[in-house]
Parts: C-alpha cells; structure tokens; sequence
C-alpha cells in the first residue's frame, strides 16, 4: 500500500478520534451539566461497560475520519467537474457514515430523524459546492487576467 495512502488513514483516524471528543465534550458540557458522557446512554446499554462503550466510540470516531480522508480522494486524484466530485463524494460519505451514526445513536432510527439528517447533510454539502464553485471561478479569473497581460 502506498505509503501516502497509509499516512492518510492514520491521520484521517487520528483526526476522527480528536473531533468525536471534542464533540462528546461539547455535548456533554450541553445535555449533562457537571457529568462527562461521551456518548449516549442509549448506546452505552449496548454494551456490558461504560469503558467498553466508550472504546467502541473512540474507534468508530476514527472510521468516520478514515471514511471521510479518503473520500477526499475523489478531490484530489480525478479529473471529475466540481459538481460530479461533490455529488459522488457526498454520497459515497452518506452510505458509510449513516449506518455508524446510526449505531451510535446520534441519529435514533425513523424515517423523520433520517430525513432530518439528510436534509442537513444535504444542506452542508450544497454550501460546499458552492464553496467550491466560487473558488474555482475565482482562481480561474486570475489565471485569466494574468494571460491577458
């Protein structure tokens, strides 16, 4: 395996597991007050322990940061239109994270929750997009007043 690729995913993980604390102390300081809960009392009863919950968490916080490192690699290593990237990176993300969210019970299971959260997803990708877009214009402006001159 290519050593960049490796380099990513150890990154991407380490990355995953920095942002899921920072979240679950965020959320904490939130919902519980005084009280750190990493996660959901509805995902720890999955288990036979607070630790063991919580190490699960921690692992899957970096899958999340695996998937979405390297799904950046439809940015980096295609030729694709912004909009085609956008789309099959969004997509790509969505099939992978779902699931995990949903067994971490960010996300509890029905139909108004999961429409709710694609309808966010969704959201968040458009303004990337379009992020994307006015960047790319810009860039390609001043690629094209520097030919002029």
């Amino acid at each position: 395996m290519n050593k960049h690729i490796v380099f990513q995913i150890f990154s991407g993980f380490k990355t995953g597991v920095f942002i899921g604390l920072m979240f679950s102390i965020f959320f904490s300081f939130i919902y519980s007050g005084d009280f750190f809960s990493p996660m959901p009392p509805a995902f720890v009863d999955k288990f036979s322990s607070e630790l063991i919950a919580f190490i699960v968490s921690v692992f899957l916080w970096g899958v999340i940061g695996v998937i979405f490192t390297l799904t950046n690699f439809i940015f980096t290593s295609t030729d694709w239109s912004i909009t085609r990237m956008t789309v099959s990176h969004a997509i790509i993300s969505y099939c992978l994270f779902l699931p995990i969210a949903i067994f971490l019970n960010w996300i509890n299971l029905s139909v108004t929750n999961i429409v709710t959260f694609t309808m966010i997803y969704l959201f968040i990708y458009a303004i990337l997009w379009l992020i994307s877009i006015i960047r790319v214009k810009k860039e390609i402006n001043s690629i094209n007043k520097h030919i002029k001159e």
